[in-house]
């Protein structure tokens, strides 16, 4: 066998065995972005919320379809032996149309109260993916601050492990008090108890994430750093918001359900025309008093027209009754729409000084960190000099940690913030990855 070959062979085996064992693909590192775009896509209320739009329309489009002019076809065919009847046989093949003439039948009023109810459930839509939206923000910002967090415990949990270590020399030939070295003991062990606090609320936060865009486990996610700090929306306008946008619709179609209700105290006038074959086969004894039996066949293409008209007179206050329930309705839309405004009304007002709060102590926290760092690096030096207890240096490090925490979640609650004011503005204008 030529070496050509061998290699010929030696290529087909390995791609069948790459074909049975695929090569793991690597993970892939989600921006804040990409998770959006894939949690409005499979997200369950994403998806709940676009059903029922599509069930809204389907609704409209079918109360539509009932102002509309039927066409329909219909046979018959009947046929006796009995000879005392008039009609020994009837057979028709006809085709119809039925149409609603009153200008003012409630299914006319129906179709305009579910056109709008269609348009309310389209911008339920638009809310629930934004709702989607914040949810994904919540959790992307949570999971940036465990980890930042854990890896501000890994910066300062040595610093303490090594003042432990140099104190336990001392500690031995008495020039340490008990005391310290277990005050000091404690402190690691806050430190490495809030640690594995911090991996557990990390690993809930990155399950969630991850089954909201579509991924089977939290354990290999990865996601990309954010930007700068960006700057908070100004404007307190709810005008784009889709809950209030539909809660407006829900308004309009509650007005229409009343007017709907009304037209049914109206007279309604339909119209059903009939075209098409009819045959008879009479019975010319019975009809004409013959002796002898004698069929006579008749056929004739020919058309049946017919006007109807129904005035309601009394139904016992059942109409009635039905308009006070839909004015009842009205009411209730009325102040659900009065009941979201204040809602999000005090949201923004609320939120907007937390972020004002939380961005104003970032800062602050920013400059403070680095006096904090040289306190604790300052410490632990003289305490290598004997100059300061090791009381000092756990407080020095505790101050330090403390502000590195603090940090991060000012930064971090300052994104929430704006995140919340996105959603009561309706609009995702905030660029999060923007460096």
């Amino acid at each position: 066998m030529s070496g050509r070959e061998r290699r010929a062979i030696l290529t087909l085996l390995l791609s069948f065995g790459f074909s049975f064992f695929p090569i793991p693909a690597r993970a892939e590192t989600l921006t804040l972005s990409e998770c959006i775009r894939r949690a409005r896509r499979m997200a369950p209320d994403a998806v709940a919320a676009l059903a029922a739009s599509q069930r809204a329309e389907s609704a409209y489009k079918e109360a539509f379809g009932k102002r509309l002019p039927h066409f329909y076809a219909t046979g018959l065919l009947d046929q006796s032996n009995n000879e005392s009847i008039q009609l020994l046989l009837v057979n028709q093949a006809m085709l119809g149309v039925r149409q609603n003439l009153s200008p003012f039948t409630p299914q006319w009023a129906l179709a305009k109260v579910l056109k709008k109810l269609a348009g309310a459930a389209l911008l339920d839509k638009e809310g629930a993916s934004l709702d989607v939206a914040l949810a994904v923000k919540n959790l992307y910002f949570a999971i940036l601050l465990d980890r930042d967090t854990l890896a501000n415990f890994d910066r300062v949990r040595p610093r303490l492990g090594n003042v432990k270590d140099a104190a336990i020399p001392k500690y031995n030939i008495g020039r340490v008090p008990p005391f310290d070295l277990v005050k000091m003991d404690a402190a690691i062990y806050d430190l490495d108890r809030s640690k594995d606090l911090m991996r557990a609320d990390l690993a809930g936060q990155s399950e969630a994430l991850a089954l909201l865009v579509g991924l089977s486990s939290g354990a290999g996610l990865k996601i990309a750093p954010l930007g700068a700090m960006p700057p908070a929306p100004s404007s307190a306008s709810f005008a784009n918001n889709p809950t209030v946008a539909a809660l407006t619709l829900k308004i309009k179609a509650a007005k229409s359900a009343v007017t709907a209700q009304v037209y049914e105290r109206l007279p309604t006038l339909d119209a059903n025309i009939l075209y098409g074959y009819e045959g008879y086969t009479f019975n010319l004894p019975f009809h004409y008093a013959y002796t002898a039996s004698q069929a006579q066949p008749a056929y004739a293409a020919g058309y049946d027209g017919s006007l109807t008209m129904n005035l309601p007179l009394f139904y016992g206050g059942e109409i009635t009754a039905r308009i006070a329930q839909r004015r009842a309705e009205l009411d209730a839309a009325k102040a659900s729409l009065e009941k979201e405004i204040q809602r999000l009304s005090a949201v923004w007002a609320r939120t907007v000084k937390l972020a004002r709060t939380h961005e104003r102590d970032h800062r602050r926290r920013q400059v403070f960190l680095t006096d904090a760092k040289i306190a604790a690096d300052s410490s632990v030096e003289r305490y290598r000099r004997g100059a300061a207890g090791i009381l000092e240096v756990a407080e020095a490090l505790n101050l330090w940690l403390g502000n590195l925490v603090t940090e991060r979640v000012d930064y971090y609650s300052y994104l929430a913030d704006i995140a919340q004011l996105e959603r009561a503005s309706g609009r995702d204008i905030v660029d999060y990855e923007k460096k």
